[in-house]
């Protein structure tokens, strides 16, 4: 080997080694050499003057955020936008268009029959009520049977009918009722009878027993202790109760303490009720009878009462009484006569 061909490869190798070495930097386009890379320099990495934040870098009045960059507001529809509409299509077979417009056309006609039908029953009723409730179906002819303590006039006031009402408003139960509160009603039925008139059936109480009033009268009662009436003379017929306690004014009903004489009063058997002038309750309840014999018959309490009365009947049929004896029956299984 020649030493020119020496050269000659040395200059390749040399030429290879620097195109090797030589790399371009791809941020300026430059060449570089890559060993500086490998080892920064000390001088290039100590900050310097220019890398200091200088007054470019502080926010600057157009970094702020300007009205252009804040939300915008989105205005409500009005009310002069169109409405939406939307479009169907146009394709419709005309047999399904003209189907719907007839039967949306029957269902109005259907609602115009059913507002009329409810007009015309409206109508109807309100004339009907304005009928029932005019004159021509008014309570005008009320007859009154049975009644023969209270006048017409009161049973009828009683029973709410005086001012001819409207049969419509007629309450037969509670007419019947009011009719029952007069002193001598035991009990009264009303029956309506269109067009315009009401029957009225009253059936009165029976005066058993008398006692003495306030004011010289003579109070009347019922078997039930009932004030039926208040009298000027004492009624001829009626047993004569005196108890503790004066009736009170008719329709009143006669004090506790008195009942225990109503009740041997109205239940005197007719052997000899007619005898008894006077049936006086003494106090704790001890019931006497003032008899037309004249005698005295003591009953004692109201219990055993028919034992008792059959002792009395005994006795009034077999023994010979005289004025003023005392027949005592107050134990019935062992009745006495005390002469007086």
């Amino acid at each position: 080997m020649s030493s020119t061909d020496t050269d000659t490869d040395t200059d390749t190798d040399t030429d290879r080694t620097t195109d090797t070495d030589r790399i371009t930097d791809p941020a300026t386009g430059e060449p570089s050499d890559p060993r500086s890379q490998g080892e920064p320099s000390n001088e290039a990495d100590a900050p310097t003057e220019t890398d200091a934040p200088t007054e470019t870098d502080a926010p600057t009045e157009t970094d702020a955020p300007t009205e252009t960059d804040a939300p915008t507001e989105i205005e409500p529809p009005s009310d002069t936008d169109p409405p939406f509409e939307i479009e169907l299509p146009s394709d419709i077979d005309p047999r399904i268009s003209a189907r719907r417009t007839e039967v949306a056309q029957q269902q109005e006609r259907r609602r115009q029959r059913l507002g009329a039908i409810l007009l015309t029953a409206v109508a109807a009723l309100t004339a009907g009520w304005a009928v029932l409730h005019s004159p021509l179906f008014a309570a005008r002819a009320v007859t009154v049977v049975g009644a023969t303590h209270e006048t017409a006039a009161q049973v009828v006031a009683a029973a709410g009918l005086a001012g001819h009402p409207p049969l419509m408003d007629v309450n037969s139960g509670a007419a019947a009722l009011g009719i029952e509160r007069l002193p001598w009603v035991r009990s009264a039925s009303v029956a309506v009878h269109w067009p315009d008139s009401v029957r009225i059936v009253v059936h009165d109480r029976v005066a058993q027993v008398v006692m003495s009033a306030s004011g010289g009268q003579w109070a009347e009662l019922s078997p039930g202790g009932r004030v039926l009436s208040d009298v000027a003379t004492q009624p001829v017929g009626l047993v004569v109760v005196v108890g503790p306690q004066p009736p009170g004014p008719p329709g009143s009903m006669l004090g506790a303490s008195d009942l225990v004489g109503l009740r041997i009063a109205s239940t005197l058997p007719p052997s000899f009720r007619a005898q008894v002038t006077e049936v006086r309750i003494e106090p704790g309840g001890w019931v006497q009878l003032e008899m037309t014999t004249p005698i005295v018959v003591d009953i004692g309490s109201a219990s055993q009462l028919t034992a008792k009365y059959e002792d009395v009947s005994a006795i009034l049929a077999g023994a010979t009484l005289h004025v003023g004896d005392i027949v005592d029956v107050s134990v019935p299984e062992a009745p006495s006569v005390t002469e007086g």
